[in-house]
């Protein structure tokens, strides 16, 4: 059986049985399977969209600099 890692600090989640939710003892978020996938999901937009705005403002800057 594979760890499953917490989506909020990458530490290993702990299965609670009787609850069926699983818990960070890092950072103690407390989170279903569903829930996992929808926060890394998120995370994940959340990750290309500071890429894409940092490539926006690059080439902002670029041109900015460039020779008008």
């Amino acid at each position: 059986m594979s760890a499953i890692n917490c989506p909020e600090c990458e530490k290993e989640l702990t299965f609670d049985y009787s609850t069926r939710k699983y818990f960070c003892k890092n950072c103690g978020i407390f989170v279903n399977k569903d829930e996992i996938v929808k926060l890394r999901e998120k995370r994940q937009d959340e990750k290309y969209k500071e890429k894409e705005d940092s490539r926006r403002d690059n080439d902002y800057l670029q041109w900015w600099l460039s020779k008008k």
